[in-house]
């Protein structure tokens, strides 16, 4: 195997389809807000030193749930044959350029579809005999969150950062409690 075997694998890294989708419901005084958003039809690669053992000249900084136990060890290194697992998902470890482990392939390439619950809004508004004792149109308790949930069968990092290497920062949870008061 060669560069001259090589094809194009995959969807490409920005998502071919982008998509979010909202909805809210009142009732007495409560409401609730929800909003969607997620993509599909996007692939991309992973390498790099967080996922390739000894890659870039470095060594023991894997990332935790990239290898496992599913890998292929010789027997002469861990004195037990059963390790020499000829159905492994894990390519051999191997310290130095051993370029098959490293190549391109469907083995790196990765599914970047993801559903993610991006904002949820839970709010409470005062009854109007309540809010006129303070001289008040209106007064709304909410709790806000963000970036709550993401589903995706990508599970190392945020898909939606669609990088090959997992050293960017993810997008943050948060949440809020504020009081809206209209006077």
């Amino acid at each position: 195997m060669d560069d001259g075997d090589r094809v194009a694998i995959g969807a490409t890294r920005r998502p071919n389809l982008v998509y979010g989708v909202g909805a809210s419901v009142s009732w007495r005084g409560f409401d609730l807000s929800v909003h969607f958003q997620g993509s599909g039809k996007s692939t991309f690669s992973i390498y790099g030193k967080t996922v390739q053992a000894f890659r870039e000249g470095e060594w023991g900084q894997v990332m935790k749930g990239v290898m496992g136990d599913n890998r292929w060890i010789s027997a002469d290194i861990s004195g037990d044959p059963s390790t020499e697992n000829p159905n492994a998902s894990y390519p051999r470890l191997s310290f130095g350029d051993n370029i098959n482990n490293f190549r391109e392939s469907t083995f790196w390439l990765k599914n970047g579809q993801y559903l993610r619950l991006k904002t949820l809004d839970i709010g409470y508004t005062l009854p109007k005999h309540l809010t006129n004792r303070i001289k008040a149109n209106s007064i709304r308790l909410f709790l806000v969150g963000s970036n709550l949930l993401t589903w995706s069968k990508f599970k190392l990092w945020d898909p939606e950062l669609a990088t090959p290497r997992g050293e960017d920062y993810p997008l943050p949870k948060s949440f809020t409690f504020g009081i809206n008061i209209n006077l």
